[in-house]
């Protein structure tokens, strides 16, 4: 089932970065938090991109329609090498601000077959390791 293209565009200026949710069309549509618009100033303006980003990917499931669901894992370990401790709450929020995490849909399709894969990086679910030997020795 085709499945919509959705886009989170940044507004407002790098220092104060504001985003909104967007759908390609001819003319592009808007959210405004509760109807698709094509005034991109009556736009519902989110203040974190990950709540956009959240909102965009249930749109997709929306479009995708009624579907049993699978859920996989990725294992993805981040390795701190520093010479001073690095405090926890500091370290996810440069994760949050730094880490890329991108899907191509456009390129490979929505999913393998006939189904929609949604990928979501939960940074809040960021948990320190005990055990070193298992890490990068460089």
């Amino acid at each position: 089932m085709p499945v919509s293209n959705y886009f989170v565009d940044t507004t407002c200026s790098k220092d104060f970065p504001r985003f909104i949710l967007g759908k390609e069309a001819r003319p592009n549509l808007f959210w405004s938090g509760s109807i698709w618009t094509e005034d991109k100033e009556q736009a519902l303006i989110y203040a974190d991109v990950d709540l956009a980003l959240h909102d965009m990917q249930m749109f997709r499931v929306a479009d995708f329609g009624l579907s049993q669901k699978q859920v996989f894992t990725i294992p993805l370990k981040v390795y701190v090498h520093s010479n001073t401790p690095v405090v926890f709450d500091q370290l996810q929020l440069w994760l949050k601000k730094a880490l890329g995490f991108y899907v191509d849909a456009k390129t490979h399709g929505d999913g393998p077959g006939d189904s929609l894969v949604i990928a979501m990086l939960d940074i809040g679910k960021l948990s320190e390791d005990v055990d070193l030997t298992n890490g990068l020795s460089e």
